[in-house]
């Protein structure tokens, strides 16, 4: 009888340990001009420099005046009243990117990443690059995000008014922090979501009550159940 409260026990416990649970912050759930840098306790969003992240305006003219599809109104920016758009160019011009720091590494995220402007290139004119890097601050990855083929918001099938947007998804088991911004020319940036693992309370109360009914057998010496 020890021997399967163990087991019970030992099962429980990597179900619910593993358990990923999904935070989202979103831009156009806040005013324009909020703070976004300590919105969430899981994470803290600041500029590469030490600056802080808003929830800012997409901007007049965004997409050529289409609708913004997934992006919605307000998007990540270092601006409080613009949109400031992100750019990195690593080892060379690295003040103007987007630095995401997990307080614990996360096992998968994601981001909405956009050209919307007349200044912005694509694809390998103008590449955004995914830096990852572990908890002990070791570069784990590069990811070009606009080497996938993107959707479009605007008219798709005409190339001076089609505007790509790409939304990025990464699985992972150790990132701790996320530097990303347009190398060549800026790009918007909208949308994080991301997991963490934590055990939920659901699965605490359940664990719990386990050990208090596996002690209950351990020292009345079995079960009896009572017969109708």
């Amino acid at each position: 009888m020890k021997r399967i409260s163990e087991f019970i026990f030992y099962f429980l416990f990597m179900t619910y340990s593993n358990f990923a649970s999904a935070i989202l912050i979103e831009p156009d759930h806040y005013a324009p001009g909020t703070d976004l840098s300590l919105i969430s306790p899981y994470v803290k969003l600041s500029t590469v420099s030490g600056l802080p992240v808003y929830s800012s305006n997409i901007g007049e003219g965004a997409a050529g005046g289409h609708p913004t599809g997934p992006l919605g109104q307000r998007v990540f920016s270092s601006s409080p009243s613009t949109n400031s758009e992100w750019y990195y160019w690593r080892d060379e011009d690295e003040d103007g990117g987007l630095m995401i720091t997990f307080y614990q590494p996360v096992v998968a995220f994601s981001l909405i990443f956009a050209e919307i402007f007349q200044d912005a290139g694509c694809c390998v004119s103008d590449p955004i690059y995914l830096y990852l890097f572990s908890s002990d601050d070791t570069l784990i990855d590069v990811v070009c995000v606009d080497c996938e083929a993107p959707q479009y918001l605007g008219n798709a099938a005409d190339p001076d008014d089609a505007w790509p947007y790409w939304h990025f998804k990464y699985q992972g088991d150790n990132v701790a922090k996320v530097i990303v911004g347009g190398e060549s020319e800026p790009t918007t940036i909208d949308r994080l979501e991301f997991s963490v693992s934590e055990p939920p309370m659901l699965g605490l109360y359940v664990l719990g009550l386990v050990l208090m009914f596996g002690r209950r057998v351990l020292t009345t010496g079995g079960l009896h159940l009572k017969q109708l």
